[in-house]
C-alpha cells in the first residue's frame, strides 16, 4: 500500500530559489533559503530526506516540481535533467490547460456578447414600435395632420408603401 506524502510545509522564502537545487539530507541540512527553520519537520517526521526541486515557466505561472527521496543524498545533478524532462510535460500539460480554458472564456463571451446584442436589437425594436404611430393606409384625419404639419412627434404612417 502506498504511502501519501505528507502536506508540502508552508514556506517563506528568504531568497529567491534557483531554477532547480537539490537538499542532500533535510534532516541535517542548514536550509538558508527557508523560514521557519522547522517546515520540513512533517516532511522528516514520514521518512523522506532528499529533495530535488526544479521550477520552470508554464504559461501564466511558474511551476515547482518536487522530488522527495527516503534515501540521504539520493539526487545527483544529473538527475535535475530528468527533473527538468519532466517538469516541461508537467509544464506543457498545464499551458495546454490554461489555453483551454482561456478558449472556453472567450467563447462564452462571445455567446454573451452575442446575446447581449440580440437583447440590444429585441429592445430597439420595441422601442421603436412603442415611439411610432404607424397607419397603414390613409384616414382623411391623419393626412390632414401631416398636410397641416401637426402629426404628432413620433407620428408616422404609410401611404401605398411609404415608409
Amino acid at each position: 500500500m502506498a504511502r501519501r506524502l505528507p502536506d508540502p510545509p508552508s514556506v517563506t522564502l528568504k531568497t529567491p530559489l534557483p531554477d532547480e537545487f537539490i537538499i542532500a539530507d533535510v534532516g541535517t541540512a542548514q536550509l538558508p533559503l527557508f523560514e521557519p527553520a522547522d517546515a520540513f519537520r512533517s516532511i522528516i517526521a514520514a521518512g523522506y530526506r532528499s529533495l530535488l526541486t526544479v521550477r520552470i515557466p508554464a504559461r501564466e505561472q511558474q511551476i515547482m516540481l518536487a522530488f522527495w527521496s527516503k534515501s540521504p543524498g539520493a539526487f545527483e545533478q544529473r538527475d535535475a535533467a530528468t527533473a527538468r524532462q519532466i517538469a516541461d510535460y508537467v509544464a506543457l500539460s498545464v499551458s495546454h490547460e490554461q489555453l483551454v480554458e482561456a478558449q472556453r472564456r472567450a467563447a462564452e463571451a462571445q455567446a454573451r456578447a452575442e446575446r447581449l446584442e440580440a437583447r440590444v436589437q429585441v429592445l430597439s425594436e420595441e422601442l421603436e414600435s412603442k415611439t411610432q404611430i404607424r397607419v397603414v393606409g390613409e384616414s382623411a384625419e391623419m393626412a390632414r395632420r401631416v398636410e397641416e404639419g401637426i402629426a404628432g412627434r413620433g407620428d408616422r404612417y404609410d401611404r401605398a408603401g411609404d415608409r
